[in-house]
């Protein structure tokens, strides 16, 4: 026969409410990580994206613009190599006289050069709308 008058209960209601309050406070801890997670996320996001758009204004904005076109070094002996260097901003095609062919568009790239007699390279881009930008450089061979 079940005895009545006892109270054992008492102390699984007080574990359960215990429990209760402590998964609550765990929550509470988790969800207030994750908001200031979230907050340092937005933050971070933010300064990626002030620096993607000083980048775009140091390198020309949304104009065609030939960032720099130069040779290293200046000038070389018969049979000698130098770099041919060059940089695009929004640029669809990239030629550079007399090399052959169409170059892709780059922020910055280099090209091996060995030319025998000095050499003047002219480059020329051309973005979405047809407009052109030019600039040349000259090697020198000594």
């Amino acid at each position: 026969m079940p005895d009545f008058g006892s109270n054992r209960s008492g102390p699984l209601i007080y574990s359960t409410v215990a429990l209760i309050l402590a998964a609550l406070y765990v929550g509470g801890v988790f969800y207030e990580r994750a908001q200031r997670n979230e907050e340092i996320e937005r933050q971070r996001r933010s300064k990626e994206a002030e620096a993607a758009r000083r980048v775009v204004a140091v390198n020309g904005g949304e104009r065609l613009t030939v960032l720099n076109l130069y040779v290293s070094p200046p000038a070389i002996h018969p049979g000698q190599k130098a770099l041919l260097c060059y940089g695009v901003a929004n640029a669809k095609t990239v030629t550079i006289k007399p090399l052959s062919g169409t170059l892709f568009p780059a922020l910055s790239r280099c090209l091996e050069i060995a030319p025998t007699a000095e050499t003047t390279y002219h480059l020329t881009a051309m973005n979405e709308a047809g407009e052109k930008a030019e600039k040349s450089v000259t090697l020198a061979v000594k």
